[in-house]
């Protein structure tokens, strides 16, 4: 067994020839930067205690975040770090396990006035021995996700309950497989990325060292398939054995249920936590949308989307939601039959089985909608989504994408800013912190990764969008926000 000595670290990371040394930068000017970031940090830890709305709250926190990374990466020695993060992998392998077991669901379940129970009334419970228990739980307690208020004594955190699903744990343990296509939005979330996200990017290293993998577009030849054995696309995979319905319907609930009841403290688990649940399109002008609009929800689900657009659109507008799998769209009829009763048989609902490879069979609709579509494939692919589209739509038509955009870490982008239309770059977190806030938008990052593995899909910058969508024949139009700091876009597209 080896071991890594801190002090060595330390004692290296102040010899010459250290990084910071190399870089042409003296101490002085090392403690100027760290003194920047530290008094960034000290006014934005003062707006967040003044913030009264959600929005300055959410921007002081945005800060916060950024400044707290750029702030490690100054005063934690680079060997220390790079150790840190190459065991950091334990930590979402860790929470999935957790959540797999149900130890969230048995904690709710104690019996105690407090909320308490210890590692031994859980091993009664769930089987697992107590000493393993305390380990995983003593480990995310170190971020904030449960409490251990006694030794071997553990509670809830405002983190931690929300990794329980409502659900009895007996049914849990009856029919763990299943149990996220009851409605359980964000351990469905923690599923998919650790279980498939996260065995996918262990497998990256080795997909690596094959051209296979490496130099593959192919949504067939990715970490994911690798790993998994399987020559089927992601989503074929997911077909099999009720796998899209366990993830589909944990996230649609959690999109149909956001727009008024979620509680606040679910917006600090995430960036994560505004993509995955909130959506407010209320910025872009639905309302300058003529009467009897049409919109077609491309790749829609169950289209949840549209169950937050319809509102706010003019009187009379019909929308069309699209998807190719047959199983969520026949769970679609119960999300709308749960949701707006009359909406399917009145036709403002209208469920089309639609492969969006093909051509279109609604043309000249007002707004053609891709949500969470293009990320999923590589340019040629969206291209020939897009092509369909332009084919179908006429000269009123309009294309909206939705989609986190990526924004550059630098500061100066040069012409690409003088290039671009309204909203396509956001306005950059100030010197010496990242631009596009660097551990701020640490869930932007990894999802890109995640997409890569997974689908070798990409989250793309603006001007890649624009290329995407000049090929195909459309020209953008402006860019709107989903909310004040978001990374989530509605790209707005017309014909060229």
């Amino acid at each position: 067994m080896y071991r890594l000595s801190i002090s060595r670290l330390c004692r290296s990371f102040r010899q010459p020839g250290s990084r910071y040394l190399s870089q042409n930068r003296n101490i002085s000017e090392h403690q100027l930067e760290i003194s920047k970031v530290s008094s960034i940090l000290t006014k934005s830890l003062a707006a967040l205690d003044a913030a009264t709305n959600d929005k300055d709250r959410a921007k002081a926190f945005s800060v916060i975040q950024a400044a707290y990374g750029k702030l490690e990466t100054l005063v934690v020695p680079p060997g220390v770090l790079l150790q840190q993060i190459g065991m950091s992998y334990q930590l979402p392998m860790v929470l999935g396990t957790v959540n797999d077991l149900g130890i969230a669901e048995v904690i709710s379940e104690s019996t105690d006035l407090e909320g308490r129970i210890s590692s031994k009334d859980i091993e009664s419970r769930s089987g697992v021995p107590a000493g393993k228990v305390s380990r995983f739980l003593r480990f995310l307690a170190g971020r904030g996700i449960f409490e251990e208020v006694a030794p071997d004594v553990w509670t809830h955190t405002e983190a931690s309950k929300l990794l329980d699903s409502g659900l009895p744990y007996e049914e849990i343990v009856r029919d763990p497989i299943h149990r996220f296509a009851k409605g359980a939005p964000v351990p469905a979330w923690i599923s998919h990325t650790v279980e498939q996200g996260g065995m996918a990017a262990v497998s990256m290293v080795t997909a690596f060292r094959e051209d296979k993998y490496k130099k593959s577009y192919s949504v067939t030849e990715t970490p994911f398939n690798k790993i998994y054995n399987t020559g089927a696309p992601f989503w074929e995979w997911l077909e099999q054995e009720g796998r899209v319905l366990n993830m589909t319907k944990g996230f649609e609930l959690n999109n149909a249920r956001n727009v008024s009841t979620r509680p606040p403290e679910i917006l600090v688990l995430w960036n994560l936590a505004d993509a995955l649940i909130k959506f407010d399109f209320s910025y872009y002008p639905w309302s300058g949308s003529p009467e009897n609009t049409t919109i077609v929800d491309v790749g829609g689900g169950v289209g949840s989307a549209m169950a937050l657009v319809l509102p706010l659109a003019p009187k009379g507008t019909k929308t069309i939601v699209q998807d190719l799998s047959h199983n969520v769209l026949e769970h679609a009829k119960t999300f709308w039959a749960d949701r707006d009763s009359a909406a399917v048989p009145e036709g403002r609902v209208v469920l089309q089985q639609h492969d969006f490879f093909q051509p279109q069979p609604i043309k000249g609709a007002t707004v053609y909608f891709l949500r969470f579509i293009l990320h999923d494939w590589e340019d040629e692919a969206c291209i020939k989504i897009l092509k369909h589209l332009h084919e179908a739509a006429n000269d009123e038509s309009r294309l909206l994408v939705v989609e986190a955009v990526v924004a550059h870490a630098c500061h100066e982008i040069g012409a690409l800013r003088n290039d671009a239309v309204e909203g396509a770059y956001p306005t950059p977190l100030p010197k010496p912190l990242p631009a596009n806030g660097g551990r701020a938008s640490e869930f932007e990052a990894s999802f890109d990764m995640h997409m890569m593995n997974v689908l070798n899909g990409v989250e793309r910058t603006y001007e890649q969008f624009r290329q995407i969508a000049e090929k195909a024949g459309w020209k953008p139009k402006k860019v709107y926000q989903t909310d004040e700091l978001s990374s989530l876009k509605i790209l707005e597209f017309v014909k060229m």
